[in-house]
């Protein structure tokens, strides 16, 4: 199993989640603030951030491909 490709994923699926985490603090914030508005908020930032951290940080699958087609060549 490839651990950068499942990495990368997971982080692409925070990422998704923490964009429904944000439409829901925004409707929170446009109904007047209230008990759920800094929660979903924190929770926005949060999720962001650590599904960030794989699309930075973990190689491109494409790019762990090729490196291991050029050294069977």
């Amino acid at each position: 199993m490839r651990i950068q490709t499942v990495l990368r994923y997971i982080g692409m699926v925070l990422l998704f989640e923490s964009a429904f985490m944000l439409i829901s603090a925004l409707v929170s914030y446009a109904n007047g603030i209230d008990g759920g508005f800094t929660p979903l908020l924190l929770s926005f930032l949060l999720t962001a951030l650590l599904g960030s951290f794989p699309l930075i940080f973990v190689a491109y699958a494409t790019k762990i491909l090729l490196k291991k087609l050029r050294a069977r060549l």
